[in-house]
């Protein structure tokens, strides 16, 4: 879908805007706004100073002042679209007990399957299945420490099926997960630029690599950099039965429930034949994101509207299941985020560029100044001050999972 020559600032007339946000119908496509889409190939890593790598980053500084998503085309995860999207739908095509096979109640680590109606946003089921996974690493051993800072269990293995139930699942996901934390971390170079800040400035809060704060408890110092990520392969499924589970309200079509993600970015590769993804304006007025070809889709978490003093806003977004779909919905989403040992501060906004601080003049300007309207309370998961990330995640993935709790953590999760 090409998209029109519609500036990203536009937005619907105060009187439509008020009817689509009571009625939540979407009126508009992101798609069709041009300022939301980046070509990825004009950034050259080696040469980020250069002409094309500055034209990345005007077209990055333009969508960041605007609703906190965008299409991004030409990455490396291009070429594997089609690799990942064949085993997501092998793997859902399995038999329920081979998915719970690795079933992620087993897992003190937060990794593996959630059947589906596991998972909840704002206290309501989510109607879909889904695979999570972080870095795969060793997990601490260190019973004092984990007692101390829980966010620790985060840190451990992956469960993935054998290659004889469904091959390549270990091979391919970590290739991706590998590719998406290495675009996250370009992008992350791209928006120090676009801001006017130090080079590592940012990127420095995700690799966990900062001596700027210590916990004060040598032990957990000791432990060094931590960094972190999430991904999951998901599936939105059809039909009012799934799994022998039917649904809990016939009438909810929350795939997952409006919500700012947590983090830094998130890279998203969705269906391309199923809708559903939809994305809220400052308006309040919801958009729909359809799947682009060539592109993947990009949000900025909440840690980058709080390291920005708000410049850069998290997107509030949701997802909308159909039960009458003529396919099931899947979609691949790659979670970036502040290493588990960060401290975050925000930044001092008179530092940042005088290009940035123009384009979010002009955005302002465009909505007349009006309040930023979002159905998610404002900084719901900012970092806190004097405490590492980790209790960020930890909060966010315990309150989502509360079969993992209940298996692992009732003595330290409050019920």
């Amino acid at each position: 879908m090409a998209p029109t020559a519609v500036s990203s600032a536009t937005t619907l007339s105060p009187a439509t805007a008020a009817k689509d946000a009571s009625s939540g119908t979407p009126q508009q496509s992101l798609s069709a706004l041009t300022d939301y889409h980046l070509d990825y190939t004009l950034w050259d890593p080696t040469s980020p100073h250069s002409p094309s790598s500055q034209r990345f980053v005007a077209s990055l500084r333009r969508a960041m002042v605007g609703i906190g998503f965008f299409y991004l085309h030409g990455t490396p995860l291009d070429s594997k679209r089609a690799a990942m999207f064949d085993l997501v739908s092998r793997f859902f095509a399995l038999p329920l007990s081979e998915r719970l096979s690795i079933d992620m109640d087993r897992s003190r680590h937060f990794r593996g399957y959630c059947m589906f109606g596991d998972e909840r946003t704002q206290q309501k089921q989510d109607l879909r299945d889904q695979v999570d996974y972080a870095p795969e690493v060793d997990r601490v051993d260190d019973a004092r420490l984990l007692e101390a800072y829980p966010f620790l269990n985060l840190y451990g293995p992956n469960q993935f099926v054998g290659d004889e139930v469904c091959a390549g699942h270990r091979r391919i996901v970590l290739d991706w997960f590998e590719t998406a934390n290495e675009v996250s971390n370009q992008l992350t170079r791209a928006i120090e630029l676009a801001l006017g800040v130090d080079e590592g400035e940012l990127s420095q809060f995700l690799t966990g690599k900062t001596t700027s704060h210590a916990s004060g408890d040598e032990a957990l110092d000791r432990l060094g950099a931590l960094p972190y990520a999430r991904m999951k392969t998901i599936r939105y499924p059809r039909g009012a039965v799934v799994d022998g589970i039917t649904r809990s309200d016939p009438t909810s079509t929350q795939g997952v429930g409006a919500h700012k993600d947590s983090g830094w970015l998130t890279l998203l590769a969705p269906s391309a034949d199923v809708g559903g993804l939809e994305a809220q304006d400052f308006t309040g007025s919801w958009l729909t994101v359809p799947h682009v070809d060539g592109s993947i889709i990009v949000n900025f978490g909440q840690q980058v509207e709080f390291l920005t003093n708000g410049i850069v806003q998290s997107a509030t977004h949701r997802v909308v299941s159909n039960p009458s779909a003529k396919h099931d919905r899947f979609s691949v989403a790659f979670f970036s985020s502040p290493a588990l040992n960060t401290f975050l501060q925000p930044l001092d906004s008179a530092r940042f560029s005088a290009e940035l601080v123009d384009a979010w003049k002009r955005a302002e300007a465009h909505r007349n100044g009006g309040d930023i309207v979002s159905d998610v309370p404002k900084g719901d998961l900012f970092a806190k001050a004097n405490e590492p990330f980790g209790w960020i995640n930890w909060r966010g993935i315990v309150r989502s999972h509360p079969g993992v709790v209940n298996a692992f953590y009732r003595h330290l999760v409050q019920q």
